[in-house]
């Protein structure tokens, strides 16, 4: 049973809930004495059973969680723990009365079985209703409120599929200025059908005359199966019309096997990459979280932001959130400052490789999460500052690593990159040595370690696209560094899923490789986004081919011809199997700090070389 904190609203509704059990109880009997009840039996009503009923449904109600949710919000799920509830109190109440018969208490002529099945009937209806009414009041109040204040928005959803009938109900919870006015969808099966009773109004061909005639204010796209010529005149429609039109991100949820909207963003050009929602197993990750002390290093990074966010939902006790940069921490302050969450945060300003203050951290928050996302992973930068690379992906990781296995972390999770395989450039290399010592970690300490490896992730800091953003904003040129460079791309949302999916499933010693679906070739990647900004590449956008830089590749792998790739429970992620490591890796990694504060570059790079080179 979950203990929860007493305040007026929950004792007001248990008060509710009480009066309507003694009510249904007494009209039970009304009904089968037909509206004539022995006064003996009134007596016996008010002195014994209304105690006894009283007691077992109010212990039932507050057992199968009815006031851990608000009225306002109830749903089918709400009604089915009505059902429940009711249902075992009233085989608690028959089994009690038997007892109490047996040891000559109470006769069980005294309470009719007829009257415990009515009651059953009468008492799961009434509370119920009450239930549902709420609901209903609730949503015509909000509405009639948003509709005084000239705050209606009339909506179109693009997408007459299970998002679209679950972002019904997430508008309707959440959203009550929304007056959703019906669906467009290409599937001409759909004409004339209706969703949770709203109406499918036509196809994306339809749109403009269909905006015109409802005057629609905001579309909403929901489904990620529209071709790109389909996006393209869609987005042309709504800018044409000055119309708002805004994407839904959604996930499936493995465990209770529906489609939960996570959140309605401003579209990005990144969207067009976007596949099929991510499958997730959201209970199995709360029960990973909630109530734990998580700590995330690059916590202010893209990918660390995004696991923030997506960890605090789930209500861990204390989340540790560490990055070396000033602004990024106190964006990230501020954007989680309106979550509603019961965890402690805590904002920590430090360096990865300060291992006093870091071991101090540790210490006194003793988490049994870890996220290691602190990483340097720019590639050219890294060639020219080799130095730096080596001290905080590797001696950092070492730090942090050694610190889990000291302070008895349950799982620690590294955040790696395709460019440990086969490296080439500074920073794969020292991925490739952090990711090595993760696994080299395992079995020394109770701690499982954890690896998780996927390619380039779309909108994070210094990435493609905000670059090209940058230069089609500015008129060109678009510079792309080779017409046949190539990458694998997710976007942060998905990638930080799947990094909190891989930790659930792992059991120590794993790398987890994140399915990233096919290449994407960079040019291609350039011309959408020209030609979603209402341009042509060439013609209205120059395109400047720069040359290849200092240690980047024309394609990345995913795994080298010396791993296996096997699948895991989860169809988005696989496992990498490799060969133990052939050397001395503590040993090695000493050298190589002790030759970061006195040998050159080269001499360093050659050294490094060789330790990947000597697997």
């Amino acid at each position: 049973m979950q203990r929860l904190p007493l305040n007026k609203t929950r004792i007001l509704l248990f008060s509710v809930d009480i009066t309507i059990t003694i009510a249904s109880f007494y009209i039970a009997f009304l009904i089968r004495f037909d509206n004539n009840v022995p006064e003996s039996l009134k007596i016996l009503f008010f002195q014994q059973l209304v105690p006894l009923i009283i007691f077992v449904r109010g212990f039932a109600f507050i057992s199968f969680g009815f006031y851990t949710g608000l009225w306002k919000y109830s749903s089918i799920q709400d009604i089915t723990k009505i059902v429940f509830a009711v249902s075992t109190s009233s085989l608690v109440f028959l089994f009690i009365l038997v007892v109490m018969d047996r040891a000559k208490v109470l006769s069980l002529t005294t309470t009719p079985l007829s009257v415990i099945i009515i009651d059953f009937l009468l008492v799961g209806v009434m509370l119920s209703s009450t239930r549902v009414f709420w609901r209903i009041w609730f949503e015509r109040n909000q509405r009639k409120l948003s509709k005084n204040n000239g705050l209606t928005t009339k909506v179109l959803i693009l997408g007459a599929n299970e998002t679209g009938n679950e972002l019904i109900k997430h508008l309707k919870n959440n959203y009550p200025q929304y007056s959703i006015s019906g669906f467009i969808d290409n599937d001409p099966k759909k004409a004339n059908y209706s969703l949770s009773g709203v109406p499918v109004l036509g196809m994306t061909q339809e749109l403009e005359s269909i905006i015109t005639k409802l005057d629609i204010e905001q579309v909403l796209i929901t489904t990620s199966a529209l071709t790109e010529n389909v996006l393209n005149e869609t987005i042309k429609t709504c800018q044409k019309m000055r119309i708002h039109y805004k994407k839904v991100a959604s996930i499936f949820d493995i465990s209770s096997k529906q489609i939960q909207i996570t959140r309605i963003t401003e579209f990005q050009i990144s969207d067009l990459l976007e596949r099929a929602a991510v499958p997730l197993d959201l209970v199995s990750m709360e029960n990973m979280i909630r109530g734990k002390r998580v700590l995330i290093t690059g916590a202010g990074g893209s990918i660390g932001s995004e696991l923030c966010r997506q960890i605090i939902r789930f209500n861990p006790s204390n989340l540790i959130m560490i990055d070396i940069g000033e602004n990024y921490l106190h964006q990230l302050k501020t954007d989680l400052s309106s979550y509603n969450s019961q965890s402690e945060n805590h904002y920590v300003l430090c360096s990865i490789i300060n291992e006093k203050k870091m071991k101090k951290l540790f210490e006194e928050f003793k988490p049994q999460l870890v996220f290691h996302a602190a990483a340097h992973k720019h590639v050219p930068l890294m060639e020219e500052n080799i130095d730096e690379a080596i001290l905080n992906n590797i001696q950092g990781t070492r730090i942090v690593v050694n610190l889990a296995k000291q302070f008895g972390v349950s799982k620690f999770i590294l955040v790696s990159t395709d460019k440990v395989v086969n490296p080439t450039s500074i920073m794969g290399m020292t991925k490739y040595v952090a990711e090595k010592y993760v696994k080299y970690s395992q079995n020394q300490s109770n701690t499982q370690f954890i690896s998780v490896r996927f390619g380039n992730v779309l909108g994070t800091n210094g990435s493609v696209i905000p670059l090209f953003l940058k230069q089609i904003k500015e008129g060109g040129p678009i510079t792309i560094t080779d017409p046949h460079m190539e990458r694998y791309f997710m976007l942060i949302s998905e990638a930080s899923q799947l990094i909190l999916q891989a930790a659930v499933l792992g059991n120590g010693g794993e790398v987890f490789l994140l399915e990233m679906g096919k290449p994407v070739k960079v040019i291609d990647l350039a011309r959408k986004m020209v030609r979603l900004s209402g341009y042509t590449l060439e013609k209205d956008i120059k395109l400047q081919i720069t040359g290849i830089r200092k240690g980047e590749k024309l394609s990345e792998e995913l795994f080298s011809s010396e791993e296996e790739i096997s699948a895991s429970s989860h169809q988005k992620i696989n496992v990498v199997k490799s060969k133990a490591n052939s050397f001395k890796l503590p040993e090695e990694i000493d050298a190589l700090i002790q030759m970061t504060k006195h040998s050159t570059a080269e001499e360093i790079k050659l050294k490094l070389a060789k330790l990947i080179n000597t697997r």
